[in-house]
């Protein structure tokens, strides 16, 4: 999401990047180790795509309908922890925020 707002991109660019990038490194993730223990490249990416393509393609499906149907749900737990350490919007924290509280 970084590099679509480095360059400006719409929200559906932005998602379509996104998965791109996430199969791009989720493939890499399973053909490193098989070429680590001497597989072709060829023969690691066969297997990674068998093994794994079908779980990736769901849970894209799941994430960007998630994203879709529910805007800003992946910012929830970054705006949950601001809440509750008494960060407004601009970044300031409230003046009556628990000064026993640890960070």
């Amino acid at each position: 999401m970084v590099i679509a707002v480095w360059f400006g991109l719409s929200m559906t660019s932005s998602m379509v990047l996104a998965m791109i990038l996430r199969f791009i490194f989720g493939l890499a993730l399973g053909v490193l180790p098989l070429v680590r223990k001497k597989f072709t490249f060829r023969k690691a990416l066969k297997a990674v795509i068998l093994a794994e393509g079908l779980s990736i393609v769901i849970m894209e499906v799941f994430e960007v309908g998630t994203q879709i149907l529910i805007p800003g749900i992946a910012a929830l737990p970054v705006k949950v922890v601001k809440i509750r350490r008494g960060v407004r919007h601009t970044g300031q924290p409230h003046q009556n925020i628990n000064k026993s509280a640890k960070y």
